[in-house]
């Protein structure tokens, strides 16, 4: 749509209409639920892009892929893709990303990137609290999306950007957690 003259916001307002005028799937299988499988919709995929100002030379690391949607704004040759689910990874690898099979919780002990090589970080990793929780420092991370975030930001170059889709919790959560734990 870029090459047609459309600006960004046209861009993101089609993309809205798509996104409502497709047909609501409520039914979610077991596995989907239980690996918090929620695809980010497509609008906010496209500001994401918009907001880590991705383009055909940008290098993108996604660490909970999925099926590719936050790269909609990338060169599918310059997209680091890393999922768990083997539906997925496929659709990936069909997409021609440099993808990986393996779990975001554990790519930083993988050679999923080279340190440092992608100019933008873009997540939506699934929400929900570890059964484990992780401690770095003096701080302790008990959300799955906090500690996928943390380990996996060493992809991203020193100059470079990040857009995360991270549980903020809610006002009932608040006094449960202090000001050392994620």
């Amino acid at each position: 749509w870029k090459k047609q003259g459309l600006d960004e916001r046209a861009i993101y307002d089609k993309l809205f209409e798509m996104y409502n005028a497709q047909p609501r799937l409520d039914v979610r299988t077991s596995s989907v639920v239980m690996q918090q499988q929620y695809s980010t919709p497509i609008p906010i995929a496209y500001i994401a892009g918009v907001l880590g100002h991705v383009n055909e030379k940008t290098v993108i690391y996604d660490p909970t892929a999925g099926n590719g949607l936050l790269g909609i704004t990338a060169n599918p040759k310059k997209f680091i893709a890393n999922e768990l689910d083997p539906r997925r990874y496929k659709n990936l690898t069909i997409l021609e990303t440099r993808a990986h099979h393996g779990d975001a919780l554990a790519t930083h002990e993988r050679n999923v990137y080279k340190a440092q090589e992608a100019d933008t970080v873009l997540m939506n990793p699934p929400f929900g609290i570890m059964t484990d929780p992780q401690k770095i420092g003096n701080h302790v991370f008990k959300k799955i999306d906090h500690w996928i975030a943390v380990n996996n930001m060493d992809a991203m170059a020193d100059k470079g950007r990040a857009v995360l889709i991270l549980g903020a919790g809610n006002a009932h959560d608040a006094g449960k957690i202090n000001q050392n734990e994620m």
